[in-house]
């Protein structure tokens, strides 16, 4: 599974910047693991209910931020996550 941009945690239509004001926007390489699994559970997400494959990146951008970030890391598609 590829990803062309990483977006911010807090706003899926946004790229993910060191500049944003959040700290929780963003993973950083200095990171612990503690500290991104904290950042991925504070993620923004949707209420719309469960994950299926007809969601688009238009639709639920944070959705489609937090399954392209999964599949990358367990080397998946975002079909199989």
């Amino acid at each position: 599974a590829g990803i062309e941009r990483v977006m911010s945690l807090s706003d899926g239509r946004k790229k993910m910047s060191k500049s944003d004001p959040s700290a929780n926007s963003r993973i950083l390489m200095t990171d612990s693991a503690d500290e991104i699994a904290t950042k991925v559970r504070k993620a923004k997400s949707d209420t719309l209910g469960p994950v299926s494959l007809y969601y688009t990146a238009e639709a639920r951008p944070e959705v489609w931020n937090m399954v392209s970030l999964i599949a990358v890391f367990t080397n998946e598609s975002r079909e199989e996550v």
